[in-house]
């Protein structure tokens, strides 16, 4: 399951059948994550055991939403047990908007 943080990502890698080529969802929040994506998101690693790969911007509004679906948010840190993905998550960053992907040292557990 790869989860985006832009939408025109989304749209460009669905338009290219990333989600065929690769098997694998494809899910964007368009930007911050709401409570129905996250739990999404959460319900399908839970339910059926699918790693979750986070692709943000590099920049540190990209790794706040990478924390938000790790972690939770801080408004609704009393969700935080519905809503937040477990440490099966992994990072990858979208640098300078050249689209070169690398992986963060956040590793999957």
């Amino acid at each position: 399951m790869l989860v985006i943080e832009k939408d025109a990502i989304f749209q460009r890698l669905n338009r290219e059948g990333f989600w065929n080529k690769e098997s694998c969802l494809l899910i964007t929040a368009k930007g911050m994550p709401d409570r129905a994506t996250r739990r999404f998101v959460r319900r399908l690693n839970e339910e059926y055991k699918l790693p979750v790969f986070v692709l943000t911007d590099g920049d540190p509004y990209g790794w706040y939403i990478y924390s938000v679906y790790k972690s939770g948010s801080i408004k609704l840190s009393y969700e935080s047990d519905r809503l937040a993905t477990p440490p099966r998550l992994s990072l990858w960053v979208l640098q300078r908007r050249t689209f070169v992907l690398t992986k963060s040292v956040m590793s999957m557990s």
